[in-house]
């Protein structure tokens, strides 16, 4: 694969590319990813393979490869480390032997807004907390929209603190 094929590669997969001849037979690259520096590499005359910082060689598919997956924990890494935050919903009034009330629904894969939603104490095995996206889903839900509570119910939300 000659360099220039390579470098194309990589910026059509939304990678930076930064190139550093340092003589005639050594070539060094700098991939980055947004804010993100992935990878400094050096390429020789013969561009079949590729030295890592780490001083590993491989072969520049396996590299690409490797890159493509390190673009992909990017992407997403946001979502990991930063999820959106969680709220429970105190049913303001209901009480029980159990204790408070929130809105509950069960915990399953079905699309949230064809599941019933009902009163119940905080219990693991079922949905308590959801994200902003998903009560303001629940609050345009038909069977919810034309009752005034429900705002104030939004209005007064718990945040669940992380464990």
């Amino acid at each position: 694969m000659k360099i220039n094929k390579y470098i194309e590669e990589l910026e059509n997969n939304g990678f930076e590319v930064d190139i550093n001849q340092e003589n005639d037979n050594l070539v060094q690259l700098m991939v980055r990813l947004g804010d993100y520096q992935i990878l400094r590499i050096i390429l020789g005359e013969n561009i079949r393979k590729a030295k890592l910082d780490s001083g590993a060689h491989l072969k520049l598919s396996q590299l690409i490869e490797l890159l493509m997956r390190t673009k992909a924990l990017l992407d997403t890494s946001d979502d990991i480390l930063f999820p959106d935050p969680k709220y429970r919903v105190r049913l303001v009034g209901f009480n029980s032997a159990d204790g408070k009330q929130y809105l509950t629904t069960e915990n399953s894969n079905v699309n949230l807004l064809a599941r019933k939603f009902f009163a119940c104490a905080l219990t693991p095995r079922l949905k308590q907390e959801f994200t902003m996206d998903e009560l303001t889903a629940i609050a345009n839900k038909r069977e919810f929209k034309g009752v005034p509570w429900i705002q104030d119910l939004l209005r007064n939300t718990e945040l669940v603190e992380d464990d």
